[in-house]
């Protein structure tokens, strides 16, 4: 190395040194300024507000409960009411500051949206949680955090992912009317989808937000969004999507030129798509054009959200849903809300088509619908048809015109309901035992129906109540399960009529209530002092499915369980007009104390006592004396003691006597059947002529059985009377293919019988009559099919037959049930 190179290192070096003494190399990186990390995007300096970073807030409580820690307070937390009258919705126009990318990671934007709101609650009073939610940002958060809880993040972090979905949905997500609206006014399932589908609506069209006459924008969310939504989770919740039907060159031609994506979509040069959406697609349109066209009813757009989602879901799987066939309807079946009560009149009712061809058949409609078309509601008002055509032109007829319906199951028949006056009304109706075949929840029987009804009509209280559920949920994600519980136990206070909150309580409390007895003691009580007295049958199905098995493994003395099941029996009022299953809660609540002897005679009692004040439910009094039975003699002699002393107090003695016979034809046990007959004698029947058959009446002493008897008691009084000729009624449930079987005292040899049909023999179809000789049934012949006489006589006068029993059975294609005023048999002897 030369001299002068090595002159250059040395200075290089002592000049190097100099620099780190006077300024160290470490200070020469960017001074650690307190400012955000850049990718950062630092927010507006308000203390609540999370800043919109992906990564999660730290916990507000610096030592979070474990969600399994005991709740050691015996009291539920109660609402202390305040001016509750009902009121609808009333959100305020509030537009959120989420960011869209916000959405692309579901479950982070989930835990800020959960420590936004946890951390502006200190105590967790009734005061202070409502006065959180005047804040507009807070009830935003809870109904988009309530969104997120509800889904499969995995899954719609996908759907999120995709930039142009993200930016289509964003701004409705950030809607606080529209938003609280989609989550809480009715069941939302598969929420994926659900985004989706709305997705799709809004890429068809782009119009969708612009407020117009037509398409007002009141309270912060247009008429054809709100649509939108509650197509989106009625069609979701169904599943009427992803049908994967292939569409031709010409089909998609025809759908952009429309203006109509196609979401997920695969194939090559246009073909082999999948249409997954067009039943939504096709419903939306249908519903936009009748909303710019003026030609819905006029209090469509008043709607709420739960009540819009019957008239935009209709049955869209069926011809009914068709575009076609809600436009001619719409277009021809259209007046005030009342007049959609008669509507379904308009067909009539013809079993057989002008071609012979029966509606139980295949070819009944089929040979008319090339001329009609998609038109199916027209065809059905020209050709005809039974119960169930009826009532679904009815109840599409009000859909078509936006007005709400649905149809419904009534045993052996189908009527459907309309929402008119703040009340849903039954129309063609012939029972009063009514199953809907739709429902905005899972549970679609009358009680949930009329009780849901009654929790949305009192709209402001419920939706805080609602939301005060989700704020307890946030809390059990946060790891603070007592205050968790506590709020939900103000939200199932507040509106008790709520039962998803229940459920959703009843889950979250099974670990953490476990040991805490009284607990559970004061949440049953309070639920059934809430709802038992007016919606019996849905409190009797929370009972059944939820707090029972919740409670029956943690009381292990038997009269506990019987305390709490005497709470559901203290607060009965009345039964409800739909039907309910009263025995599944009975057998329920039966199976925690059937070891024990004394335990079960007290069972017994605290029925046949509630039976007999409250008459609508005396059918516990048929439970019991049939369950007694198999619990040997002393148990069973005991019971009927028991209903002699109730009998003696009970405003309507002749029910409780009713309740004695029913159990005893169900038994087919002559002691308990003839027990009251003589008591309570209905009045005589006048029953047609058919002179005086030879023989003696053996019918009088014997006993009858259906196989499915109607809810009222009152008919029973009269059974037996229509075994003499005196006359009487005879009625099982309404439906199909339904048995009476009648027992002799001892076995006999035929010689007449006598069949009077209650209203005439016109609805007689493939009866058969039916012996049994001691060993074993046979069929003897079939019973004269839709005769226009009042009776018909069978005489046995070729090689009588001997029976122990007869049975009479009423064939497949009748729907009317077994409904006579006689039914008399008489021996052969001369």
């Amino acid at each position: 190395m030369k001299l002068s190179h090595l002159l250059i290192l040395v200075a290089v070096l002592v000049a190097a040194g100099v620099l780190w003494v006077l300024k160290p190399w470490a200070k020469e990186e960017p001074k650690p300024v307190k400012k955000p990390v850049p990718h950062k995007v630092e927010p507006k300096p308000k203390a609540p507000e999370p800043e919109p970073d992906p990564e999660p807030e730290p916990e507000p409580e610096p030592e979070p409960e474990p969600v399994v820690e005991e709740d050691t307070s015996d009291d539920i937390v109660r609402y202390e009411p305040k001016d509750d009258a009902p009121a609808p919705v009333q959100e305020v126009q509030h537009t959120g500051k989420q960011q869209a990318a916000s959405w692309r990671q579901p479950e982070q934007l989930a835990r800020r949206l959960a420590s936004q709101v946890c951390s502006r609650i200190k105590t967790g009073s009734q005061e202070e949680v409502l006065e959180l939610l005047q804040d507009p940002e807070i009830r935003l958060a809870t109904a988009q955090w309530e969104f997120i809880f509800r889904s499969n993040p995995k899954k719609l972090g996908e759907i999120m992912g995709n930039n142009e979905l993200r930016q289509i949905l964003t701004p409705l997500f950030n809607n606080l009317p529209w938003m609280t609206e989609f989550v809480y006014d009715g069941e939302l399932q598969d929420v994926d989808a659900a985004a989706q589908i709305l997705a799709h609506l809004r890429q068809c069209d782009p119009e969708m937000d612009t407020v117009t006459e037509t398409n007002p924008g009141e309270n912060g969310a247009t008429l054809k969004n709100r649509v939108a939504g509650a197509i989106a989770a009625e069609f979701a919740r169904k599943g009427w999507y992803g049908e994967g039907k292939e569409l031709t060159a010409e089909e998609i031609r025809i759908l952009k030129r429309d203006g109509m994506s196609i979401i997920n979509s695969g194939g090559k040069k246009g073909r082999g798509k999948q249409d997954s959406y067009r039943l939504a697609r096709e419903r939306y349109k249908y519903f936009a054009e009748s909303i710019d066209g003026e030609l819905l009813n006029g209090d469509f757009a008043k709607l709420p959200g739960w009540l819009l989602r019957f008239p935009v879901g209709w049955k869209a799987n069926m011809e009914w849903g068709t575009p076609d066939s809600l436009r001619w309807q719409r277009d021809n079946c259209s007046g005030p809300v009342r007049s959609y009560l008669g509507m379904a009149f308009q067909v009539q009712y013809l079993p057989t088509n002008l071609f012979g061809d029966s509606i139980f058949g295949p070819y009944y409609y089929p040979p008319f619908k090339p001329v009609y078309g998609g038109a199916y509601s027209h065809l059905v008002r020209d050709v005809g048809g039974v119960c169930g055509s009826l009532s679904h032109f009815g109840a599409s007829a009000a859909c078509a015109n936006g007005v709400p319906a649905f149809t419904m199951g009534e045993p052996g028949h189908c009527a459907y309901a309309v929402y008119v006056d703040g009340a849903w009304r039954p129309t063609n109706s012939i029972s009063e035992e009514h199953h809907p075949h739709w429902g905005i929840y899972g549970d679609n029987s009358w009680s949930a129906l009329t009780m849901m009804t009654a929790m949305y009509q009192n709209g402001q209280l419920t939706r805080n109540a609602q939301m005060i559920a989700t704020i307890g949920s946030m809390m059990l994600s946060q790891r603070q399960a007592l205050r968790g519980l506590k709020l939900m136990e103000l939200s199932a206070t507040m509106q008790p009529l709520n039962g998803e909150v229940w459920n959703r309580y009843i889950d979250a409390a099974t670990t953490s209530l476990k040991r805490n007895i009284k607990k559970w003691q004061e949440v049953n009580k309070f639920l059934c002092s809430s709802i038992a007295p007016k919606f019996a049958g849905r409190c009797g199905g929370i009972l059944h499915k939820k707090i029972s098995p919740a409670m029956l493994d943690q009381l292990r003395q038997p009269d506990k369980k019987l305390a709490v099941y005497q709470e559901y029996f203290n607060h009965l009022d009345r039964d409800e007009t739909g039907e309910w299953d009263i025995p599944a809660l009975l057998e329920a609540q039966f199976a925690g104390i059937e070891r024990n002897q004394n335990a079960k005679t007290d069972f017994y009692k605290m029925l046949i006592d509630a039976g007999a004040a409250h008459t609508d439910f005396a059918c516990m009094i048929t439970w019991a004396i049939c369950k007694s039975q198999a619990d040997g003699k002393i148990i069973a002699k005991k019971v009927m003691s028991m209903v002699e002393e109730a009998e003696k107090t009970s405003p309507q003695p002749e029910l409780v006597a009713a309740a004695v016979i029913r159990a005893g034809e169900m038994l087919s046990n002559r002691d308990i059947y003839f027990k009251y007959l003589g008591a309570y004698e209905s009045k005589p029947v006048k029953l047609p002529d058919f002179g005086k058959p030879t023989g003696n009446l053996i019918s009088d002493k014997a006993t009858i059985k259906l196989d499915e008897y109607p809810r009222e008691m009152a008919t029973m009084l009269s059974h037996h009377s229509a075994t003499t000729e005196k006359g009487g009624y005879i009625a099982s449930i309404t439906a199909k293919h339904k048995t009476i079987t009648m027992e002799f005292e001892r076995p006999t040899t035929l010689g007449t019988i006598v069949i009077v049909p209650a209203g005439g023999a016109g609805g007689l179809r493939n009866w058969q009559l039916e012996i049994f000789d001691g060993k074993e049934w046979k069929v003897y012949m079939s019973l004269p099919d839709s005769q226009q006489v009042d009776h018909f006589t069978i005489t046995f006068d070729k090689a009588p037959p001997k029976a122990k029993a007869i049975r009479i059975d009423s064939g497949e294609e009748q729907t009317l049930g077994i409904k006579f005023n006689a039914l008399l048999v008489y021996d052969n002897k001369k």
